[in-house]
């Protein structure tokens, strides 16, 4: 009979488990709306905040290569040495975080190379843990925009007076939003 108040306590302790956990996925499904310039910060404290690259103190960016691979790099040189790194790459699929691939413990300076063709956008989180103390940042990529655009095709130049005018086509992408934005560097070699 002495077990039955221990049965409140493990009923109540499911209860706040459960809602805890539908709290943080309602909050990393947030992260399917996450600009493409901001980074989603979460920790243990209860700071949930998105701010921007530019005010982000570590680094980490991702360039998709026109092989289909993604490579991410990162530096998180003000952890401390002995805090855990974890990386996650995932999808929004409906608004719903869906993992693609993992990697348990990676370095504070690091790089990853993955295969992500047919997909349009990737999540990336890096996960800090050290003794009872965790951190989330996360950031959302769109593959138009880290896709490296092509140099420039189709240039041509001539000569009126002495005046030398080039001209050129824009580099293909599906994503091209200000064509004036373009600026390129012409090397006229030994003059």
């Amino acid at each position: 009979m002495e077990l039955l108040p221990a049965l409140p306590i493990c009923w109540y302790c499911l209860l706040v488990l459960l809602v805890s956990r539908h709290e943080t996925e309602a909050v990393l499904s947030d992260v399917c709306l996450l600009d493409n310039d901001d980074v989603f910060l979460l920790n243990s404290t209860g700071l949930d905040e998105v701010v921007g690259i530019t005010n982000f103190k570590e680094s980490f960016a991702c360039v998709l290569y026109p092989s289909d691979l993604l490579n991410c790099s990162w530096s998180f040189l003000t952890l401390e040495k002995d805090t855990h790194l974890s990386i996650v790459v995932s999808e929004c699929k409906e608004d719903t975080l869906v993992d693609l691939e993992s990697k348990l413990s990676v370095p504070r300076v690091g790089f990853w190379v993955l295969n992500m063709s047919q997909k349009d956008h990737v999540i990336i989180c890096f996960n800090m843990t050290k003794d009872v103390e965790w951190m989330v940042n996360i950031r959302r990529y769109e593959m138009d925009l880290i896709r490296p655009l092509s140099p420039p095709t189709n240039v041509c130049a001539s000569i009126e007076g002495a005046h030398l005018y080039i001209s050129w086509n824009l580099p293909d992408s599906n994503n091209i939003a200000n064509p004036d934005c373009f600026e390129y560097q012409l090397d006229l070699g030994e003059q």
